[in-house]
């Protein structure tokens, strides 16, 4: 059994085929995303890139759905995934945050996924919806520029 890691209280290792509920649809989709991104060697490399991770050979692409982290007022975000790149001594993770079908991304969940990410010193929040953006840098909800100072915010 693969444990997740430290900062999260609780979380699943992606996999590639969940035995997820078919009503749980986003964490179907984030788990398979996260998969195929930890296991195609040339998938990660050319997904990540434009956000400006580049990693090598010895790196190593740790995900997890269903993550929890816990906040600083005791209250619990479970964002829908999160992504880890081990490279050399340092560590970047990212929230995953998925909308599927017809549902977009909420402004103030984001906003909520920035600041508590900020508080727990990740490097990223990671938005993935139908909405389209020009950028992997934009977001399509209004982000006030102080939440990504600290914290990377990429769709």
């Amino acid at each position: 059994m693969i444990l997740p890691p430290e900062i999260l209280d609780s979380g699943e290792v992606a996999w590639p085929i969940p035995i997820i509920a078919d009503s749980r649809g986003e964490q179907r989709f984030t788990s398979v995303f996260l998969a195929t991104v930890s296991a195609a060697p040339s998938f990660a490399p050319a997904l990540l890139a434009p956000l400006g991770r580049r990693f090598g050979q010895g790196s190593i692409i740790n995900t997890y759905t269903e993550a929890v982290l816990q906040a600083d007022d005791n209250t619990k975000d479970r964002s829908d995934g999160l992504l880890q790149i081990s490279s050399g001594g340092r560590v970047w993770s990212a929230s995953i945050e998925a909308k599927i079908g017809n549902t977009v991304l909420a402004a103030e969940q984001a906003q909520r996924y920035l600041q508590l990410a900020c508080s727990k010193q990740r490097d990223a929040v990671i938005t993935i919806s139908h909405q389209y953006v020009g950028r992997p840098e934009h977001s399509p909800v209004a982000i006030p520029r102080i939440l990504t100072k600290s914290v990377e915010l990429y769709h």
